[in-house]
């Protein structure tokens, strides 16, 4: 294949413009995303995104369309091989085999507990072998995200396949190297991340009254809109969220480059947390991270890059400094093995034939910045109506409590809610 090789890359949202629906309930997936529209992105390539609704309207109205018009096709897949993606794999199947032209997808990874286990593989054997087979037939290939995920797929009969990493960290130069600088205490701070603002011990909050929580899902209709909030009866609204958000120390954006800019405008030094993206957003912005694993993903992750994470060192909320872990962060197996991993995914890129800027992929960031963005945090009506929100969680206080064993109960502006854990 030649530089003007036709490309096509399946997005799940128009890239081209502002954002206003959460990527995949989940704004790190747009780490995720850039990286590939990144590399894809260039005057010198022959690229054209697509979302899947697109895709199949056209194939409806010509099956040969894809052939026509493409000579490959690539795809972004983070978790796939996880029994909520199941019935996924199998209209992605279906999807290549109608494309009809070699498929590549990028990253995918399998979805499962801390400790690896495979009692999920049962559930979802038999659709990731016809996954992998509509790929490998349609004369494409597959990268993994680690080596949990290639154990994983071997055990169903799924071998010789590729481990690239999350394509999210090769937004970086290939000599990347991550330094610890010196900082005093009084210094320090960190960007914290979790599912949850209580997922994070109230010391740490208190014994930093700088750091930032950046949400990625869960906290936005309190950020975008905190003036319907009242119907927003899924968000959990429980302390410390009321104190943060009065200090406006609750963050985040579903659009990649608002949510880089409120990083480079905070000035961190460090981020921490179990939100696997929005760590790496922070090693993309030169601010070392360390991974608290919660799931498969993460440490898979964090194992296969070599981040400092809290399995290789144990960190306790309730009674360990944050400073002193950042203190000693060990970034040396990042910084030796970084390139090694870069020039691996390069390899599977360029034995495959895929045209791409991996080495100059700074051309689609520079055309974000030429978009007009809204900045919730500057909306003078944002302000006001967030200043009623907070009263209102003021005069009618949250009840939160366990109830039925497997169900909490929220009394949220005296409508009760049930949901489970």
């Amino acid at each position: 294949m030649q530089a003007n090789t036709r490309i096509l890359l399946i997005t799940y949202t128009d890239f081209f413009k502002p954002i206003t629906n959460l990527l995949g309930d989940n704004s790190g997936n747009t780490v995720y995303y850039t990286s590939g529209v990144s590399m894809l992105y260039s005057k010198t390539l022959s690229t054209v995104f697509q979302t899947t609704d697109k895709i199949l309207k056209n194939l409806n109205n010509d099956i040969n369309w894809a052939r026509r018009n493409f000579d490959i096709c690539i795809m972004m897949e983070a978790n796939i091989f996880s029994e909520f993606y199941n019935n996924t794999m199998l209209s992605n199947a279906n999807l290549i085999k109608k494309l009809g032209i070699p498929t590549f997808v990028l990253g995918a990874g399998c979805q499962s507990t801390l400790d690896y286990s495979l009692n999920f593989l049962h559930n979802i054997k038999e659709n990731s072998k016809r996954y992998i087979h509509a790929i490998k037939h349609s004369g494409g290939d597959i990268t993994l995200r680690g080596e949990f995920t290639r154990h994983a797929l071997e055990q169903i009969g799924c071998s010789d396949l590729f481990v690239s990493g999350c394509p999210s960290l090769f937004l970086l130069d290939r000599n990347f190297q991550m330094d610890i600088p010196k900082i005093s205490k009084e210094n320090f701070k960190p960007m914290l991340n979790a599912h949850l603002v209580s997922d994070i011990n109230e010391k740490i909050y208190k014994e930093f009254p700088d750091s930032i929580y950046f949400d990625q899902d869960i906290y936005f209709k309190a950020l975008y809109f905190p003036s319907k909030v009242k119907d927003a009866h899924s968000l959990i609204y429980k302390n410390p969220f009321k104190k943060l958000y009065e200090e406006n120390r609750i963050q985040g954006d579903m659009n990649y480059y608002m949510w880089r800019k409120q990083i480079k405008e905070g000035r961190f030094n460090f981020s921490y947390g179990s939100r696997i993206h929005g760590n790496i957003i922070a090693i993309q912005n030169n601010i070392p991270a360390f991974v608290k694993i919660v799931d498969s993903r993460t440490r898979e992750l964090a194992e296969f890059f070599d981040i400092p994470n809290s399995i290789t060192t144990m960190f306790d909320e309730k009674t360990d400094s944050l400073y002193d872990l950042y203190s000693n962060l060990d970034y040396n197996r990042f910084n030796q093995n970084f390139s090694k991993k870069y020039d691996a995914f390069k390899t599977f890129l360029d034995k495959n034939k895929i045209p791409n800027c991996l080495d100059n992929n700074q051309e689609y960031l520079e055309f974000l910045s030429t978009l007009n963005f809204w900045d919730y945090r500057k909306d003078a009506n944002i302000r006001a109506a967030k200043k009623m929100l907070i009263k209102e969680l003021e005069k009618k206080k949250l009840i939160y409590k366990e109830k039925f064993g497997n169900k909490r109960v929220l009394h949220f502006f005296g409508i009760k809610i049930s949901y489970k854990k």
